[in-house]
């Protein structure tokens, strides 16, 4: 048997070492183990990419801050004669993902208005829901009682308004008017600068 061959030999182990650095650095005609390196480095850097993204965009659960000022109500709509306090909280009508603003800003109003006295709610329902938070901030206790809860929103029946609230600004509308015997719940949905 000859010397230096079969490929224990040093001279094959380095020709084969050569051949695979050839095939690792070039462009033209990359080896099967090179394409699986430059997927998994491309994969890896879609991935960190990702988490990047997610960890930067990420927003923690605001706060409600829960208003019983009548003004900025009475300024967007006509409410009713008799009010005796309001709770309301605005909620931001879009994802916010961090990464670029909301042009014009939109919310969700919800809002409580206790009306005095009291009355009777009509025969015909109404459904409305909103989310399980916003219910705990500005709904009475005995509403909270009847609401029934499905995951992170709370749903109500009550009566609809007999007639439309009124709008004052532009850029306001009424999504739900809902009448219970102790007020009115109401969604609006504020564009942006109104």
């Amino acid at each position: 048997m000859r010397r230096g061959s079969g490929l224990g030999s040093s001279r094959d182990r380095l020709r084969l070492l050569g051949s695979l650095r050839t095939a690792l650095i070039s462009h033209d005609r990359p080896s099967r183990v090179h394409r699986s390196a430059s997927h998994f480095s491309v994969g890896r850097a879609l991935l960190t990419l990702a988490l990047l993204l997610t960890l930067t965009s990420c927003q923690h659960d605001e706060t409600l801050d829960v208003r019983t000022d009548r003004a900025p109500l009475d300024r967007r709509l006509v409410l009713p004669s008799d009010v005796r306090g309001v709770r309301w909280v605005a909620v931001k009508a879009y994802t916010d993902s961090g990464l670029l603003e909301a042009p014009e800003k939109p919310y969700d109003v919800y809002a409580f208005i206790a009306l005095d006295p009291p009355t009777s709610e009509s025969s015909a329902l109404q459904p409305i829901a909103l989310p399980a938070a916003v219910a705990r901030a500005i709904l009475p206790p005995p509403l909270s009682a009847r609401a029934r809860v499905t995951g992170a929103r709370v749903e109500l029946t009550g009566s609809p308004l007999p007639a439309p609230l009124a709008v004052k600004a532009p850029g306001v509308s009424v999504k739900s008017a809902t009448r219970f015997d102790s007020g009115l719940l109401l969604q609006l949905y504020l564009g942006g600068g109104s």
